[in-house]
């Protein structure tokens, strides 16, 4: 078994990379990854970007929006030659007790 956690999306090649991963497990294992989906930690996220934007700061490309809804996930393990994909979604969210844990989080 093969696990990255939160980290596949900061690769600039996801599809090599998920596929030098894969070629590690043997036949009958099983690669996992988990990241975020395309409404994580919204509403404050829009307001964070929004306001960042609005500052005129340049954000990095959203790469990772690419994996970030099912049919993104099971595309990359296809790309990746993986069989037998199975994509669940689980909404694993934040309390946060005020505003300024958002920027603990963050």
């Amino acid at each position: 078994m093969a696990t990255c956690g939160f980290g596949i999306f900061f690769v600039e090649d996801m599809d090599r990379q998920l596929a030098r991963i894969a070629a590690l497990v043997r036949d009958g294992g099983t690669v996992a990854i988990c990241n975020f989906q395309e409404s994580y930690f919204n509403p404050l996220r829009e307001l964070m970007i929004g306001r960042l934007i609005d500052y005129g700061v340049q954000l990095p490309p959203q790469t990772w929006k690419r994996i970030a809804t099912e049919t993104g996930c099971r595309e990359l393990y296809e790309r990746a030659g993986l069989t037998e994909i199975r994509v669940e979604q689980k909404n694993m969210g934040f309390y946060l007790a005020d505003a300024s844990e958002w920027w603990d989080l963050i």
